[in-house]
């Protein structure tokens, strides 16, 4: 079963959170290749087994970078909103010049 956890850390600090779970990431996917290496050329009975707990890894890897995707569709988002505030309200729009009328 799957939960959701959170915590929280500083805006500036996203990126590098994200890294963090990234290299986590990548480190269990060498690990699982070197699982379905270690498979190659066994009985059938093992790679069965071993091929199911590849999947069941991969699944798992899978669900850490959605994770990732999230939490920087987030991020990016958060910095749009703010960026019209740092910069301070957007200037009116320039008003079209007025026709001339013939009198």
């Amino acid at each position: 079963m799957r939960v959701n956890i959170s915590y929280s850390v500083e805006l500036d600090d996203v990126p590098q959170e994200v890294d963090r779970i990234l290299v986590e990431c990548e480190n269990k996917i060498r690990a699982i290749h070197e699982d379905l290496r270690r498979a190659i050329g066994q009985d059938p009975l093992t790679i069965i087994k071993e091929v199911d707990n590849v999947r069941l890894k991969m699944g798992a890897t899978d669900l850490q970078l959605d994770d990732c995707m999230q939490i920087l569709n987030g991020y990016v988002q958060t910095l749009a909103q703010m960026s019209p505030i740092q910069n301070g309200p957007a200037p009116p729009p320039a008003s079209a010049p007025e026709e001339i009328q013939d009198e």
